[in-house]
C-alpha cells in the first residue's frame, strides 16, 4: 500500500470538514464559477480600466482560495505544525472574500468551539447563511438544521424545509434524509409519507446511511464524549446516527445504544431523529425522551437495555 501523500491527506481533511453530505464522486461547483456567471465580468472590465489598482473578483477569489488551503494545512498539520488559531485567521480572511467553503468551515469551528475561535452559534449561523446564499449545499443543510432547532437563529421550520430542499436538489444525502423526517412528521411542511419514503430512498441510493454514520461517529468521538449533555454538537451527532439507523445502518443502532447510556443525553434529544423540541419521556423508564411513538418503536432495540436497567434502578430506589 502506498503511503498517503500530503495532497491526499489535505483532500481527506477537506472531505471530513464537509461531512460527506454529497454522494461519492459528486464535485463541488467552484465558487469562482458563480462569480464568473454573476457580476464578475462587469467588475473585471471596470478593474482593467484602473490597471489593477482595484482587486478584481477573479484575483480576489484566487487569493481567497489560497488562504483557505493555507488554513486547511494549518488545521490538519499538513507540512506544518497544527495551529488552530492561525487556521481560523486564514479561514476568516478567505470567508471575508466570499469563499463559500471557508465560510462553511469557519462556521463549523464556531459551532464546536475551541478550534481557534470561541463557541458562537449566532456567528456560525451568519457564516452559514453567507455560504448558503451562494448555493453551497453543505451550508444549506446545516443552516436548515439550525433553523429547525432554533440554534443561533430563530426557529423557523418552513425555512428549514426550504433549505433542505435546496440542498437535496444538489443530491446532498444529509439534506435528503432530514427532508424525509420533516415530510414524515409534518414539520414545516404538509405531512406526506409517500414523499418522505421517496426522500429516504434517494438518500439511501446515494450512500446516505454510511455517510451519516461516519459523520455521526466522528462528531461523537471528537466532541461528544467530552461535551456537556446539552451540547448542540452532541445532539447533531445523535441526529446523524439516528438518520443512519432510519436508512438501515445496523451499526448506527449499536452506536446509539452506547450513547443512550448517558441519561442526560437521551433526555435532551429524541433518540429516533435528534429532535430537541416537543419531546415526551418514555412511559417505561421515564428517562429517555422521544418526539413520538414511531421513534420509540424504531429505536426500541437501542433503548431497551438502558430502559430496563433504569426501571430496575428506580424499583430498587423505591424499596
Amino acid at each position: 500500500m502506498r503511503p498517503v501523500g500530503g495532497r491526499q491527506r489535505r483532500q481527506s481533511a477537506e472531505a471530513a470538514m464537509r461531512g460527506g453530505g454529497r454522494a461519492q464522486g459528486a464535485e463541488l461547483r467552484p465558487v469562482a464559477e458563480a462569480a464568473e456567471r454573476g457580476g464578475g465580468r462587469t467588475q473585471r472590465r471596470q478593474g482593467a480600466e484602473v490597471a489593477g489598482r482595484v482587486p478584481v473578483p477573479g484575483s480576489a477569489m484566487r487569493s481567497a482560495e489560497g488562504e483557505y488551503h493555507r488554513g486547511m494545512r494549518l488545521f490538519t498539520g499538513d507540512r506544518c505544525g497544527r495551529d488552530y488559531d492561525a487556521a481560523a485567521r486564514s479561514f476568516r480572511l478567505a470567508a471575508g472574500r466570499g469563499h463559500a467553503q471557508a465560510q462553511f468551515t469557519l462556521a463549523q469551528c464556531y459551532m464546536k468551539g475551541g478550534m481557534g475561535v470561541p463557541q458562537n452559534h449566532i456567528e456560525a449561523a451568519h457564516l452559514l447563511r453567507l455560504a448558503a446564499d451562494q448555493g453551497f449545499a453543505d451550508a444549506q443543510c446545516l443552516l436548515g438544521f439550525l433553523c429547525e432547532h432554533g440554534k443561533g437563529t430563530k426557529r423557523d421550520l418552513g425555512e428549514a424545509v426550504r433549505l433542505y430542499r435546496a440542498a437535496a436538489a444538489q443530491r446532498d444525502v444529509r439534506a435528503l434524509a432530514r427532508l424525509g423526517v420533516c415530510l414524515e412528521k409534518g414539520r414545516g411542511v404538509a405531512q406526506s409519507e409517500a414523499e418522505a419514503a421517496a426522500s429516504y430512498a434517494a438518500a439511501s441510493e446515494l450512500g446516505g446511511a454510511a455517510a451519516l454514520f461516519e459523520s455521526g461517529v466522528q462528531d461523537n468521538e471528537a466532541f461528544g464524549e467530552r461535551s456537556a449533555p446539552e451540547s448542540f454538537t452532541l445532539q447533531l451527532a445523535v441526529s446523524e446516527l439516528a438518520l443512519a439507523a432510519r436508512l438501515g445502518h445496523a451499526g448506527a443502532v449499536e452506536k446509539l445504544a452506547s450513547i443512550s447510556s448517558r441519561r442526560e443525553v437521551v433526555s435532551a434529544c429524541c433518540l429516533g431523529c435528534g429532535a430537541t423540541r416537543e419531546l415526551r419521556l418514555c412511559s417505561r423508564c421515564r428517562v429517555a425522551a422521544f418526539c413520538d411513538g414511531d421513534c420509540v418503536r424504531r429505536m426500541w432495540p437501542a433503548h431497551k437495555p438502558c430502559c430496563k436497567q433504569w426501571q430496575a434502578d428506580a424499583a430498587a430506589t423505591e424499596e
